[in-house]
């Protein structure tokens, strides 16, 4: 599993069922924008830009215990940009699409499971 099942029940417990579904929801929807905002840096070669990405997706792919790619992102974000290259930049856009289509697929398996619609 990419993300952790058991932040996702901590915050049943502590924002209920219909604010899980609706922090499920802006995590899905904000990843999908991120994803493509990785990609369209790349195509630019910004790769300032996509440290800045890196960073901003750092808090959330980590708020669902999603550590691998946090540790990924923030390795990342460190490097110097001038040591980045095309194919550096392009597989960390790969592995933070991966995990992302990876984790929305989870979490709708989640909800699905608990009947949160």
């Amino acid at each position: 599993m990419i993300i952790n099942i058991e932040k996702i029940q901590t915050y049943e417990k502590d924002f209920g069922i219909e604010g899980t579904k609706e922090l499920l929801n802006i995590f899905v929807e904000e990843q999908t924008l991120m994803k493509d905002e990785f990609f369209k840096a790349i195509d630019n070669k910004d790769y300032e830009y996509l440290k800045k990405l890196a960073h901003r997706a750092k808090s959330s792919v980590l708020a669902f215990g999603m550590d691998k790619l946090h540790a990924a992102l923030d390795k990342f974000e460190k490097t110097d940009t001038k040591k980045i290259k095309y194919k550096k930049a392009l597989a960390i856009a790969q592995r933070f699409e991966k995990d992302i289509i990876t984790a929305i697929d989870e979490i709708n398996s989640y909800l699905n499971r608990n009947k949160i619609d």
